[in-house]
């Protein structure tokens, strides 16, 4: 079993696997869009990958991110 941390900011619902992440991949909630970004490796800004129509389907496409 995987987890995740959850944070609730407002209107925005952020989804990571960790309490501070470097790099690798996050999913940001807004109303009904689920959004999955990217930190790249060695640190930068985060980039926008797509959205999902559910968070299951972005935690799997997250997975596959390297």
């Amino acid at each position: 079993m995987e987890k995740y941390i959850t944070i609730v900011d407002g209107d925005k619902i952020t989804v990571q696997r960790a309490a501070y992440i470097e790099d690798g991949a996050y999913i940001e909630i807004i109303g009904n869009t689920i959004t999955l970004f990217e930190i790249p490796a060695f640190g930068g800004e985060a980039y926008r990958i797509r959205d999902f129509p559910s968070l299951l389907e972005a935690i799997e496409y997250s997975k596959t991110l390297t």
